[in-house]
């Protein structure tokens, strides 16, 4: 079965179950017995003072909580940000007017450093999340603009679709691009599809890039026909980079179609 995958810039980026990461809590014990509030992105959006004493309440107008809850630009991650260096100075504060000792006081920043560090961490998960989200729809663009038929406006003034020999090659790739993305039920399922792609790469052209979307294909069929079993976490990686291979290919075989697409492969 085929996944999607999103990039990380971390190793120690882990997908949380909850997609939105606002459910995730984190609580903490000191060495010194002292319980922590929970953390969550929750946490940053609740009513507090700033620097001057002045009670802040959070927004809840509607652009407010998309930002919150599904940020996807960059001014929304920009505007966490900001949140978390807000939220980090007042438990600051909080720690140093305490009537804590100073080991406790000591044990209490470290818990505040984890915290920082997991919402951090949700932040990252979020931004890779939105960048993976955004990369697909535009691939679904270029596909969808390189497959359509050619316009033509006949001498009365009608436009009408005529399909040639580029479009209809277009649209095949499209289908086993979206078929190599979907979901396999079976073993036999994934060979079919992967043998039919082969066969169809290795009538593209003998490009540095087709050659190793077929090396790739090679090696899945190789793997699903002796069984052979490395592990889910190298299978996962396999396919993601013959999708992320084929995905140029695809784009690059249409390059005249693509263009103005904004897309880069």
């Amino acid at each position: 079965m085929t996944k999607s995958y999103t990039e990380s810039s971390s190793q120690t980026n882990q997908e949380d179950s909850d997609p939105h990461l606002h459910v995730d809590h984190l609580k903490s014990v000191s060495s010194s017995g002292i319980q922590t509030d929970e953390c969550d992105l929750e946490t940053l959006t609740c009513p507090h003072q700033d620097d001057e004493g002045v009670d802040v309440r959070p927004s809840t107008d509607h652009d407010g909580l998309r930002r919150r809850y599904n940020p996807t630009r960059p001014d929304d991650f920009a505007t966490l940000q900001s949140e978390l260096l807000k939220w980090r100075r007042r438990e600051e504060r909080k720690i140093k007017v305490s009537d804590r000792d100073e080991g406790q006081k000591q044990d209490m920043t470290k818990l505040l450093t984890k915290k920082e560090a997991h919402l951090l961490r949700k932040i990252e998960q979020l931004k890779n999340s939105a960048t993976d989200k955004c990369k697909k729809e535009k691939i679904r663009h270029v596909m969808e603009l390189m497959s359509q038929p050619k316009q033509w406006e006949l001498s009365d003034g009608i436009v009408i679709a005529v399909d040639n020999p580029e479009t209809c090659r277009a649209r095949e790739m499209k289908i086993m691009h979206d078929e190599l993305d979907g979901s396999v039920e079976s073993v036999e399922e994934r060979i079919d599809l992967l043998g039919r792609i082969k066969t169809f790469v290795d009538t593209i052209d003998h490009s540095s890039l087709a050659k190793d979307v077929s090396m790739l294909l090679d090696r899945e069929l190789q793997m699903l026909h002796r069984g052979t079993d490395l592990g889910q976490e190298y299978m996962e990686g396999l396919r993601k980079r013959l999708s992320n291979q084929f995905t140029k290919l695809v784009i690059r075989s249409n390059s005249d179609a693509c263009h103005g697409a904004a897309y880069h492969a």
